[in-house]
């Protein structure tokens, strides 16, 4: 059964999802058309502190494979960061993500970190990371799958 929450709540996107608003990669369209529906909802987006390496780091990679250069990449990050409100981390998030890292067998934390921040905010937590989806899904229910979004209708 699908977890239903109200539209007053924030999203918690991971930088898997929000880089595909930046980024043209396979579900870009549909990562696109779930940013363009949440900003008509002033829906408020978040990420944790470790969102900022991650998608950096994403952009870095990009720079070295010749698919970007240094200032599309700069305005890339720019843009998630007008997008996305960061959120400092704490003692408490931290230990809940080292819990569900535990609980789903995860060989690292960073994917828990968001899924703690979302179930701290009462959240849905959207990423585009199906290794993770697929581990927490079935224990998480607010973690969704950037393919559940509907195609928007121009995409090809």
């Amino acid at each position: 059964m699908p977890v239903s929450f109200p539209q007053h709540q924030p999203i918690v996107v991971d930088a898997s999802l929000a880089l595909k608003w930046v980024i043209q990669e396979p579900d870009s369209p549909r990562a696109q058309a779930l940013l363009v529906n949440w900003s008509s909802e002033r829906r408020d987006l978040l990420a944790p502190a470790l969102f900022a390496s991650e998608a950096g780091n994403a952009l870095t990679q990009r720079m070295r494979l010749g698919q970007l250069d240094l200032p599309s990449a700069q305005r890339a990050l720019r843009d998630l960061f007008v997008a996305v409100v960061i959120v400092p981390a704490d003692a408490q998030l931290a230990e809940r993500a080292l819990e569900l890292t535990q609980l789903l067998s995860l060989a690292v934390v960073y994917d828990a970190v968001y899924a703690a921040l979302a179930e701290r905010e009462g959240a849905e937590f959207w990423t585009a990371d199906h290794r993770f989806y697929a581990a927490a899904r079935p224990i998480l229910p607010w973690v969704r799958f950037v393919a559940e979004a509907p195609s928007p209708p121009d995409a090809v």
